[in-house]
């Protein structure tokens, strides 16, 4: 708690890094504070094939991971792991 309060005063827009996995794909999670004035969790990941990927929300990040590994998706762009 007193680090939170310590960045909010320093004006930091952001908390350190953390590493999980999601759907067997390793994503680094930070918070970011967004203009509206709340801190979410952001996704930064790579898929094999694909480029890197930012995105805000563990659901949002399920959700493109799970269609990214997708076999119909890969044979699509003629992605080969």
């Amino acid at each position: 708690m007193a680090t939170q309060r310590l960045r909010r005063a320093n004006g930091v827009k952001e908390k350190p890094e953390s590493t999980i996995l999601v759907s067997g794909v390793e994503c680094k999670v930070h918070s970011e504070k967004f203009p509206d004035g709340k801190w979410r969790d952001v996704y930064r990941f790579t898929v094999p094939g694909w480029k890197e990927c930012k995105i805000t929300g563990l659901r949002a990040t399920r959700r493109v991971i799970n269609a990214r590994l997708d076999p119909g998706v890969q044979f699509l762009y003629g992605i080969n792991r």
